[in-house]
């Protein structure tokens, strides 16, 4: 709502009220990479995508593994474009969450308006890091080598 009040001295303060929770955004991060300094994407979601760069007043926060980031559209590992969508780059030199290791990992996304409102719940994802590259063993066993060999 819209208040105000006018002082002694004839000066008139008005001030908005805020009480409009933001969207729950969406997370769209792969389930399983092979990068351990992935970027996840998502969507800021509902009326809060209309408040988009370069106007995004708005704090991302996102958590991996109980590590949090937050952010604003002025962070150089957040890309908030003007659609409502969102990139956390980990591999920006912004970026305080270290290198993920190879693992599964909790990720979980809110988003805080100017006002200090935000979800009660927030976005979550699962992402699984595997950098190891697979084996591959060339050992036949008796009985199973094959030829062209006619019998």
């Amino acid at each position: 709502g819209v208040g105000g009040g006018t002082f002694a001295n004839g000066t008139t303060l008005a001030y908005t009220v805020d009480t409009v929770v933001p969207d729950t955004p969406t997370i769209t991060a792969p389930g399983l990479i092979n990068s351990s300094l992935p970027i996840i994407n998502g969507t800021l979601g509902g009326a809060t995508a209309l408040n988009t760069t370069p106007n995004f007043s708005e704090t991302l926060a996102i958590t991996i593994n109980g590590s949090t980031m937050t952010g604003t559209a002025a962070s150089s590992w957040l890309t908030i474009t003007g659609a409502g969508d969102w990139s956390v780059n980990l591999a920006d030199a912004g970026a305080t969450i270290p290198f993920l290791a190879d693992g599964t990992y909790d990720i979980k996304v809110k988003i805080t308006d100017q006002a200090g409102n935000n979800q009660s719940t927030t976005a979550a994802s699962a992402l699984t890091v595997d950098t190891t590259a697979p084996t591959f063993q060339n050992t036949p066993t008796r009985g199973a080598m094959l030829t062209n060999r006619a019998r």
